[in-house]
């Protein structure tokens, strides 16, 4: 019974910090990352970076947020990684609690 509710806990704990994450991404990093003009790479060579999570090959230069494959692999890690350190801070939590009464 106990590990049927660290899954459960672990799949709603992901799909929130996937959500959270995706927000960040989408509305915040974005916004600080890309150029305003769309069009600015059509001239420029783009770092590596950007045109490995922002320029997909049908882009024709123009950078899109959260379309390639990389990027939403990082945001599903992350956001697995950081379920299961919370779930394992919440059973450590409840485990002193429940060593205290």
């Amino acid at each position: 019974m106990n590990s049927v509710i660290n899954i459960v806990r672990i799949l709603i704990l992901t799909a929130t910090f996937v959500c959270l994450l995706g927000f960040v991404d989408i509305f915040i990093l974005s916004e600080l990352v890309l150029p305003e003009d769309i069009c600015f790479y059509h001239t420029h060579k783009p770092p590596f970076l950007m045109d490995f999570f922002y320029i997909a090959p049908w882009s024709n230069g123009h950078p899109e947020p959260v379309s390639t494959l990389p990027m939403i692999i990082l945001i599903i890690s992350l956001s697995v990684g950081a379920s299961y350190l919370t779930n394992r801070m919440i059973n450590d939590q409840l485990l002193a609690k429940s060593k205290v009464h």
